[in-house]
């Protein structure tokens, strides 16, 4: 039947809450208690929340600023994603697309998606993007259920994300979800006020008068049997399995108690198709440990170091507790039983008996001070969060070579890992973002352009040609002719009205402008590496060698090997090109204008002119 989908999903999330899986012989994990935990270091709770010596416990945390640390390393930026074409006819529209492109991820919060994306992989060590919905989603993992002992989530033999939605979010699932059965939820369930911060208890937020109601989207395999709608099969086909997608709601309590009667409370199906698709997610991890999905991220590598810092730090709290009394010990019965109460300043105190201050003062503090100072380096060389790497000022003492080596080290141990979270998001651009992208350009519109002046010459080399023929339409029409001096007039005017936009162009793009395009998403993850002293230094030898040598762009031949050399030291060539394409621009009007005076010359007294021509 197909009311035993709800004890599948139930099965799979119990199994996954409560059971430890054994990664190596000795070593257990359990990755529902690991997230929890996480959850906690960077709230600075504990796990325990039982005193210390009578005392509420501190949490000295050490995790949190090495995490931002991590996420400041491998943040990326809607500036790192380019446009690549992927022919020669796609180059001129894909260069303006980058531009509309832009504009697009702004408006649809892309950047935000990114921030969002690297602090889930840099807190739990594994982020998951679902890309089954119109923009992409950072998945939570408090409420996210899978087969723990998986590599990646396509790997997986099931995959449940839980929800928790109010009636108005399942009223606009209305075409997606069947709506009799959104209906009947409404009717049955909803007893709760606020979403469970966690599948074992907890609930967060303030309870409002807004009922949420409790559903669970599951992709894998199940029996073929579950897709049809009375749920009968053929002995033969009950081993029949399909991979399909399932929606369900539950109450929020499973179990109704009838007087001396237990009533099980299925639920109710939300959606079921067949999905015979890849699982509509993609994963990346900080580092992976194999036996184990989820990855090893900086909080979870200094659980140790974290604990080993609470002790201490609880235990030397006690200790100068301790250190900050004034005890006293005598002999004298008759003496009194707290001085501070009992004298005043220049009194005299008459007993029998001498009384002596008791030694309360703590001389392991040294002790203290060398063990925290040993974690903090073991957690700085764990997590790679040195002083250079969250920005710091180095000692005066430290040398610039040291400082600089150091930096180069953080920077180059982070590269694999920004450059897999880039791989990441790049198979997500080019499989949804790009249809998607392809379909909110297709209408016409208006496109504000702003650039460098090397990418404005280059839009104005590509769209003067248009302006130039409605000229020529106008002069026709009008009745004129349009000799080549007219034409080169007309070429100069139309560069002169777009000069007069300074760094910014409006630019009407046509319906369908884009559809023949063929291009790929790119992500530059390597601009932020790069040293910008040696950037500097290279860019000045290349500009002596111009200098010098003026021929290495002018002759074809120098000309490519010269590129592949600025390649290889980190200079683009695109740049260079871009400029002598201007360069030769520049000449070829200046040559124009001069044929154009001497024409305008000759027109007007051909005599004079002849006179300026050099003897044969």
């Amino acid at each position: 039947m197909n009311n035993s989908i709800f004890s599948i999903i139930r099965q799979e999330i119990d199994s996954f809450v409560n059971t430890s899986i054994e990664v190596v012989p000795g070593y257990t994990f359990n990755q529902y208690q690991t997230i929890k935990r996480i959850h906690l270091y960077t709230n600075s709770k504990f796990e325990d929340d039982s005193l210390y010596h009578g005392r509420k416990k501190i949490f000295f945390n050490i995790v949190n600023f090495r995490r931002d640390t991590v996420m400041k390393s491998l943040d990326l930026d809607t500036k790192d994603v380019k446009c690549v074409p992927l022919n020669e006819d796609s180059k001129m529209k894909t260069f303006i697309m980058q531009k509309d492109f832009k504009t697009w991820m702004k408006t649809n919060d892309i950047g935000q998606k990114f921030n969002d994306s690297v602090e889930t992989l840099s807190t739990f060590g594994s982020v998951v993007i679902k890309t089954s919905g119109t923009l992409p989603e950072v998945v939570d993992l408090r409420r996210f259920f899978l087969d723990p002992t998986v590599d990646t989530v396509h790997q997986s033999r099931f995959l449940i994300q839980e929800h928790f939605m109010t009636q108005s979010e399942l009223e606009k699932m209305k075409g997606k979800w069947d709506i009799k059965a959104i209906r009947q939820v409404v009717e049955r369930f909803g007893s709760i006020y606020s979403p469970m911060s966690y599948e074992n208890g907890g609930q967060t937020g303030i309870k409002g008068t807004t009922p949420y109601y409790k559903v669970y989207e599951r992709y894998g395999e199940v029996p073929k049997h579950m897709l049809s709608e009375d749920g009968e099969y053929d002995e033969e086909d009950k081993f029949d399995l399909v991979r399909a997608m399932f929606v369900i709601a539950e109450p929020f309590s499973t179990y109704k108690n009838e007087g001396s009667n237990v009533e099980y409370d299925n639920g109710v199906i939300l959606a079921k198709v067949e999905w015979p698709d890849a699982y509509p997610f993609e994963d990346c991890h900080f580092s992976k440990t194999k036996g184990r999905w989820l990855g090893l991220g900086p909080v979870e590598i200094l659980f140790g170091a974290q604990e080993r810092v609470n002790e201490l730090m609880n235990q030397k709290r006690i200790a100068m507790e301790l250190s900050s009394l004034h005890l006293f010990q005598t002999r004298d019965r008759s003496a009194p039983t707290n001085l501070a109460g009992y004298m005043n300043s220049g009194d005299v105190l008459i007993v029998n008996e001498e009384i002596t201050p008791i030694a309360t003062e703590e001389r392991n503090l040294p002790a203290f001070e060398n063990e925290q100072t040993h974690y903090d380096q073991l957690a700085d060389r764990l997590t790679f969060s040195y002083d250079a790497g969250r920005g710091e000022a180095q000692p005066s003492s430290t040398p610039a070579t040291n400082a600089m080596i150091q930096n180069q080290n953080v920077a180059s141990y982070f590269s694999l890992k920004r450059e897999n979270f880039g791989l990441m998001w790049q198979r997500i651009f080019n499989t949804k973002i790009a249809p998607l992208l392809m379909k909110d350009l297709k209408a016409e519109h208006v496109l504000r352009f702003i650039g460098e002046p090397e990418e404005i010459a280059r839009l104005d080399a590509s769209i003067s040609p248009y302006f130039v023929k409605q000229y020529i339409i106008h002069d026709v029409l009008q009745g004129k002719t349009v000799d080549n001096i007219r034409l080169e007039e007309i070429k100069m005017e139309v560069a002169n009205e777009l000069k007069k936009g300074g760094v910014e162009r409006y630019v009407k793009v046509l319906k369908d402008h884009y559809k023949d395009t063929e291009f790929e998403f790119d992500f530059i993850i390597t601009n932020e590496q790069q040293d910008t002293a040696v950037t500097s230094q290279n860019m000045f030898m290349i500009l002596q060698q111009l200098a010098q040598n003026p021929a290495l762009i002018d002759d074809p031949v120098l000309r490519t090997v010269f590129y592949k050399y600025c390649e290889e030291i980190g200079i683009q060539p695109m740049e260079l090109e871009i400029a002598q394409h201007q360069r030769q621009q520049m000449q070829q009007e200046q040559e124009q204008k001069m044929q154009m005076q001497q024409q305008q010359m000759q027109a007007v007294n051909p005599q004079a002119m002849q006179q300026t021509q050099p003897a044969q």
